[in-house]
């Protein structure tokens, strides 16, 4: 057998590295056309959602989704804006996450582009985890309504890579297209419907209650309202609170939001500053800890300790707090560094150097 050394022949070793990077794209791209979701995106995109039938999980570009909240914490996003700008990988491992197809070994390459399904590959057939799906209701008007996954397709929709025309996958949680209830105004039911059975938080930054002809149309920043608390409770997460011990109710960091609002104020003006964004996440962690355990919280019928309370600030905590603005000894940024550094690009040099 006669050994090739590298150093030598080069050009070899270059020519055998491309054929197997094109190897691997070319197998790539057959995988993910083989899926039999993938197979159904274009008929789904030009398919009204009065067709679509409870349980189904089909396609629909992000343009023509409905909100069925009016707020979201933008912060939230500009850290997942931030952070894909920085890490290309962590934007197409979420795209998966959402297909139901896992966030891990995604393959995608300088051609990928998330308008493009196929133009790059998922670990896991999608749908394989189907609980990882957003959620959407077809209204009597013919849309969809997103019942879940406002914050991560407000990402999407924002994402230099991403907008309007991109498609995602969403699980039809129910066809309300055609009311049991016959009436005049069959979209005024619907909303009822939405908000009975917990599906829509119709409230504005100030908590007074919004009709439903005034929601807004799409999801985005440029279209849901900031409501700065969420975004303060979701920074808090694994400090005051954590979400993996919270009941599974919907809008669960609103309603947290909601009763920290009635004991701590904000300057939206000042978030700008880290000190005093820190100091604010600060205060609203130490605020959940105090509050007594059997406190209910907002109007969500469930306490305090039911939704993820922390017994104490414990050193995850401080782990956890001291992480949000910059991480590891080589001092990435942490989720605040992110949020904070995307919307002040000149503010990234010295948030952690």
């Amino acid at each position: 057998m006669v050994l090739i050394s590298p150093k030598s022949h080069a050009p070899w070793g270059l020519a055998i590295a491309l054929f197997a990077a094109l190897l691997s794209t070319a197998c790539q791209a057959k995988i993910s056309q083989s899926d039999p979701y993938l197979a159904s995106l274009k008929t789904d995109l030009q398919t009204k959602p009065f067709d679509f039938e409870k349980g189904q999980f089909r396609w629909i570009k992000l343009g023509d989704l409905r909100p069925t909240q009016a707020l979201i914490g933008h912060d939230q996003v500009n850290y997942k804006l931030g952070r894909y700008q920085a890490e290309p990988q962590k934007m197409y491992q979420e795209i998966c996450e959402s297909y139901g197809a896992s966030s891990n070994k995604v393959k995608w390459n300088a051609q990928s582009s998330p308008l493009q399904p196929a133009s790059f590959s998922c670990s896991q057939a999608l749908v394989s985890r189907s609980s990882d799906i957003k959620t959407a209701i077809v209204a009597p008007d013919g849309q969809l309504y997103l019942t879940d996954g406002h914050h991560t397709f407000s990402t999407f929709m924002d994402m230099r890579r991403g907008g309007a025309n991109m498609p995602v996958l969403v699980k039809i949680q129910e066809n309300w297209s055609k009311p049991s209830i016959q009436t005049k105004t069959p979209m005024a039911q619907f909303w009822q419907d939405l908000a009975s059975s917990n599906n829509s938080w119709q409230f504005s930054v100030k908590g007074a209650a919004i009709d439903y002809q005034d929601m807004p149309k799409h999801v985005g920043r440029q279209f849901l309202a900031n409501q700065a608390f969420r975004s303060l409770v979701y920074f808090a997460n694994g400090i005051g609170w954590d979400k993996t011990l919270a009941a599974p109710i919907n809008f669960l960091e609103f309603h947290w939001g909601q009763t920290l609002a009635e004991d701590i104020s904000i300057d939206p003006a000042r978030l700008s500053d880290s000190d005093y964004y820190l100091a604010k996440i600060e205060q609203v962690a130490r605020q959940m800890l105090a509050y007594a355990p059997d406190k209910v919280i907002a109007q969500s019928h469930y306490s305090a300790q039911q939704l993820g309370q922390k017994k104490a600030w414990n050193k995850q905590s401080s782990k956890r707090f001291k992480q949000l603005l910059c991480k590891g000894k080589k001092k990435h940024l942490g989720k605040l560094g992110y949020a904070l550094s995307y919307q002040h690009p000149g503010l990234l040099t010295e948030l952690c150097h």
